[in-house]
């Protein structure tokens, strides 16, 4: 790639949003916090910026491994503070933390560390340019890993020089090199970890690089023998009390506008709770505080509301909190909500003010009137699938042969869609019926209600192929006999597959079966419920209870 191009790529990726440059010179004495106290509102990470500081400030090791598989957003974000707060003397550290989702191809990378490391603004308004040192050499240093060694060292040289440390002392300077989300550079650079483990040896410089990942170092490391043992950080998995109180102290502290809102402060006893019934139902799913405080940024507004409708009642205050006999009401009201919002939020169907919209109680709902009340769940999973797009005609045809085939066995393909001899439908069973069991034998559960079976991609087209010929023959003029009819029967069929890859995008359908497989049949599994199904098949007029062999 010509230095042109790549500059011109650069402008489309503002460097400044994902990279943090860290340079100890940036910060007065009077912004700097006790290592010991900058994770006081981590519960859970005590003690851990003040092991990072320890390592990060040591001669030894050079190469430090965080693992985090549960919380990396609350380490990364203890990392930081950490950097900010390691002491001037008597190393001039410099720091830089580089996103390995984002740096994606090596010259980014390259540019990346040497932009931060010597305070590069590489911004769109600045010209989107690249470091290449300060005396007036328009030099790359992101050709190859000998130019970008050749750039640290010149950094390092530069750096020195500006702080006024001697030749023999120019090992003063220490560069950190963190790297988020390490795990990618598996994936996308896998010819780079070894020499990013070992780059104070190749460069000759005191430089400690740090991988943070929620991977373990045996699935990202390459080959074991050629790298060293990294100094290993592990982040043991929040507690039940640890999340808790994390959660409970993101309640806002300050006074708000308004004294009927969701956030007063006397409400606070009555969030504790809160928190604690959503992680009891949450935790068995997800452990994430991150995640839990996203549901409950969805849940809490409308949890508190019958109390807000109370107070609005009141008129003036004084307002008090609810009573225990209130609050048990309001749990039996809102906790069957909780595993809906899970449903819903955990994998992001909707966003957390969407759904807080939409499952608020009515207007007016006051908890002194709630007694033998219940509140209707207004948006299940069926209700989200009236949000997927107007499909077109042969997509629809597709997910109702994609459900049958989920749902009927594959030996009563044949009893329910095939054709006789002379070309006429079979006549079709209906369905498996609902059969009578002996006293003492437990029942069948219906296939529909254990979920969907994975199918092979032969077996949707056979199905889908029998649709189309029975229920979408008028809308396709035949051409049989035509000169180009090989040619339409190969385009459709490129348009049938495309298709199918565009509602695995869509996540209607599931590839079970990795991309690259190519000993065995692609599997795939159907995600539409019955509801969706049965609107679909109403639009292209296909009769799916009828071809279901254990119907609704």
């Amino acid at each position: 790639m010509r230095m042109s191009s790549w500059r011109s790529a650069t402008k489309q990726i503002p460097q400044t949003s994902h990279i943090q440059g860290l340079t100890m010179s940036d910060f007065q004495p009077s912004s700097f916090t006790a290592v010991s106290n900058i994770d006081d509102n981590k519960p859970g990470h005590a003690n851990l910026g003040a092991r990072l500081a320890t390592v990060l400030t040591s001669p030894s090791p050079s190469f430090v491994y965080l693992y985090d598989p549960i919380t990396p957003d609350m380490t990364r974000s203890v990392m930081h503070k950490t950097l900010a707060s390691l002491p001037r003397t008597p190393l001039k550290l410099v720091c830089a933390a580089v996103n390995c989702v984002q740096c994606f191809t090596a010259r980014i990378l390259f540019d990346s560390i040497l932009n931060t490391l010597a305070a590069h603004d590489s911004t769109w308004a600045a010209g989107c340019s690249v470091w290449h040192g300060r005396r007036g050499i328009n030099r790359s240093f992101n050709d190859s890993l000998d130019s970008f060694l050749h750039g640290l060292r010149t950094l390092s040289g530069e750096l020195s020089k500006s702080a006024g440390t001697a030749r023999d002392e120019a090992d003063r300077i220490k560069f950190v090199i963190v790297y988020e989300r390490a795990e990618r550079l598996r994936d996308n650079l896998p010819e780079l970890i070894i020499p990013l483990v070992r780059l104070g040896e190749l460069a000759q410089l005191d430089i400690t690089t740090l991988f943070l990942s929620a991977v373990q170092w045996e699935d990202v490391c390459p080959s074991p023998g050629f790298l060293p043992e990294p100094f290993r950080l592990t982040v043991p998995a929040l507690s039940k009390e640890d999340a808790i109180a994390w959660l409970i102290n993101h309640f806002p502290q300050q006074e708000v506008l308004s004294p009927i809102d969701p956030y007063n402060p006397v409400l606070r006893t009555l969030y504790s709770h809160f928190v604690e019934n959503v992680y009891s139902v949450c935790s068995p799913f997800t452990s994430d505080p991150m995640e839990l405080a996203y549901i409950i940024r969805a849940r809490w507004p409308g949890f508190v509301s019958p109390i807000l409708e109370d107070w609005k009642i009141q008129g003036e205050g004084p307002y008090g909190p609810p009573s225990e006999d209130g609050r048990m009401r309001l749990a039996k009201l809102f906790n069957p909500s909780f595993t809906n919002a899970l449903e819903i939020l955990y994998p992001r169907f909707m966003s957390a003010e969407e759904w807080g919209a939409a499952n608020n109680p009515p207007e007016g709902f006051r908890l002194s009137q709630s007694l033998g009340r219940s509140l209707p769940l207004r948006n299940s999973t069926s209700q989200i699938d009236e949000t997927i797009p107007e499909l077109p005609r042969l997509s629809a045809f597709i997910l109702v042969a994609s459900f049958l085939a989920s749902v009927n066995p594959a030996k009563s393909d044949i009893r329910m869609l095939g054709r006789a001899p002379d070309g006429k439908t079979r006549k079709r069973r209906k369905g498996g019926g609902t059969r009578k069991t002996k006293p003492g034998i437990a029942a069948k559960i219906p296939q529909r209600l254990l979920g969907p079976m994975s199918f092979p991609l032969d077996r949707l087209l056979a199905i889908l192929g029998t649709l189309l010929e029975e229920h979408d023959a008028e809308f396709r003029p035949s051409r049989v006999g035509t000169v180009g009819e090989l040619n339409e029967i190969e385009v459709f069929r490129v348009q049938t597959l495309s298709s199918i890859l565009e509602l695995v995008s869509m996540c209607l359908l599931h590839r079970t079966t990795p991309a690259d497989r190519i000993d065995g049949p692609s599997m795939f599994k159907c995600k539409v419920s019955y509801d969706l199904a049965l609107k679909l098949a109403r639009q292209i007029d296909v009769p799916l209870s009828d071809l279901m062999w254990e119907p609704n």
